[in-house]
C-alpha cells in the first residue's frame, strides 16, 4: 500500500485538477495554463499561502491590492467573516462565469474553515491566470491567531509582552475579543512594528 504525505497529496491533486481544467473556459482571450512542476514547487515551498497575521496587517493598512473571498456557505459567512471579504461559496466561485469576473488587478485571498478546499480552488484560479493565495489555516487560524491572541506567560520578556499588546490591539481593531494590555510593556496601536508589504506573486505560464 502506498502512503502519501501532505505535500505529495497536494501535488497529486494538482495533477488531477489539471486534467479537469484543460476542458474549462478561462478569461476572455485566454486559455488555461497548467504547469504541474511549477504548481508543485509553489505548494512544496508554501508560496501559495498567506499567514493570518499578514492578512490582518493588510486590512489594518487598508491596502487596496487584494480581495479576500470566503468560500464557505452563505450561512457561515453571515455568522462571522474576515472584514472586507466577499462571500463566494466554492461551487459558485468555480463557475466559469464567476472566474471571468474576478478582478485582474488584485490578489485573491481564498479561505474556508481550514485550507484544503481553498487550496483546491487556488489550483483552478492559478491555472486560469488569476493571482491568488490561500489563507494559511483558514478561518480557524484567523480566529485563533488574530482575533484571540494568546496572552504571554508569567515572566515573559518585554519583547514578548510588546508583541502580545500589538496583537491584542489588532484583534480589537478587527472585531475580535482583543484583550487588556499586559503589564510592564507600552501600549500598542494595531499593527505597530509589523510590516507586510503586499507583493503580488506571479507565476510564469500558469
Amino acid at each position: 500500500m502506498i502512503t502519501l504525505k501532505g505535500k505529495q497529496i497536494g501535488i497529486l491533486v494538482a495533477l488531477v485538477l489539471g486534467l479537469v481544467m484543460l476542458g474549462l473556459p478561462a478569461r476572455p482571450g485566454e486559455s488555461y495554463r497548467f504547469q504541474p512542476a511549477e504548481l508543485g514547487r509553489l505548494i512544496t515551498e508554501r508560496a501559495d499561502q498567506l499567514a493570518p497575521a499578514d492578512l490582518a496587517q493588510w486590512i489594518v493598512d487598508q491596502q487596496a491590492g487584494f480581495q479576500a473571498i470566503d468560500i464557505r456557505s452563505a450561512e457561515e459567512f453571515q455568522a462571522g467573516h474576515i472584514p472586507g471579504a466577499v462571500s463566494l461559496p466554492l461551487a459558485e466561485l468555480l463557475q466559469p462565469s464567476t472566474l471571468r469576473t474576478l478582478p485582474a488587478d488584485k490578489t485573491i485571498v481564498l479561505y474556508g474553515n481550514g485550507q484544503s478546499h481553498a487550496a483546491q480552488a487556488w489550483l483552478v484560479l492559478k491555472a486560469a491566470g488569476v493571482d491568488a493565495l490561500v489563507l494559511e489555516g483558514g478561518m480557524n487560524a484567523w480566529s485563533r491567531d488574530v482575533l484571540n491572541p494568546r496572552a504571554p506567560q508569567a515572566g515573559a520578556s518585554d519583547d514578548e509582552i510588546l508583541r502580545y499588546n500589538q496583537a491584542a490591539a489588532t484583534a480589537g481593531f478587527l472585531g475580535g475579543a482583543g484583550a487588556a494590555p499586559a503589564a510592564a510593556a507600552p501600549a500598542a496601536r494595531p499593527g505597530a512594528g509589523f510590516k507586510a508589504p503586499l507583493k503580488k506573486k506571479k507565476m510564469k505560464g500558469c
